[in-house]
């Protein structure tokens, strides 16, 4: 899944936990190879995804919907699961675990029952599909968030962030040489995280998972070892290539890591 799936879940952990109810819509059509999408919004807005408000016809608490899932061109809204969470303990355990996911643990799959049976969430098997629509449930296939660690500042690094946000990644550089923090952090797409920290052990630390990929313009064999043992998806040594090769992996490997729902 996206970066952008794990701030929508961090938003709804906010409302939550402040005792707010929300709205988590699941767009359920999104072009192959990206994955489900997530959106949330407050109880005081009203349930909508992508600027497009969705009317849910039994809204109880816990109450669920799909909407325009036998007409996808029904006002030009997407076919999505709607649902009304409540900010109840079982909820907000849910959501956890959802956030815990996103954020690298393995996937699971998230059953969301449309007559009112509890949430439940389940370990997938390898040929699990991202999505199922049955008839009286759906299931979403969760896995951690996309995520893209550059190291080294570089022009290169800079385009391949700006490429990276567009595909969905969380986008991580990491320049410890640079000496000045200000200068390496000054072009950087907003939204990119700076850490001026020794790549090696950042990588063997929490900041990564098996949906990571590494990018790195110092061509360091610490660095491409610290990749292997923490088990990222895969790793470049940007040092003397052409830069449009370096973008041509990074698009092969979003690709790969997106039709590979086990990964």
């Amino acid at each position: 899944m996206n970066h952008q799936d794990l701030v929508a879940i961090e938003h709804a952990l906010t409302l939550a936990n402040r005792g707010d109810t929300c709205w988590l819509c699941t767009r359920l059509d999104t072009p192959a190879p990206a994955s489900p999408h997530l959106s949330v919004t407050s109880d005081g807005d009203g349930p909508r995804y992508a600027g497009q408000p969705v009317l849910l016809t039994d809204a109880w608490d816990g109450g669920t919907c799909l909407a325009n899932i036998n007409n996808a061109n029904a006002d030009d809204a997407p076919p999505c699961l709607v649902e009304r969470l409540s900010p109840t303990s079982e909820t907000l355990v849910h959501l956890e675990v959802i956030h815990a996911t996103l954020a690298g643990q393995p996937p699971l799959i998230r059953r969301v029952s449309l007559l009112g049976a509890p949430l439940k969430l389940l370990r997938p098997a390898p040929t699990s599909p991202l999505i199922h629509v049955g008839d009286d449930a759906v299931e979403v296939l969760i896995q951690p968030a996309l995520r893209l660690v550059l190291i080294g500042h570089s022009p290169t690094s800079i385009e391949l962030a700006r490429q990276g946000q567009r595909l969905g990644f969380e986008v991580i550089l990491c320049a410890p040489g640079s000496p000045d923090t200000h200068h390496s952090t000054a072009t950087l797409p907003t939204g990119v995280e700076f850490q001026r920290a020794p790549a090696a052990p950042f990588l063997r630390g929490g900041s990564r998972h098996r949906r990571t990929l590494v990018m790195d313009a110092t061509d360091a064999s610490a660095i491409a070892r610290a990749s292997r043992e923490a088990c990222c998806s895969g790793y470049l040594a940007m040092a003397d290539i052409d830069p449009r090769q370096a973008t041509n992996w990074l698009y092969d490997g979003w690709r790969r890591l997106c039709t590979s729902p086990s990964a």
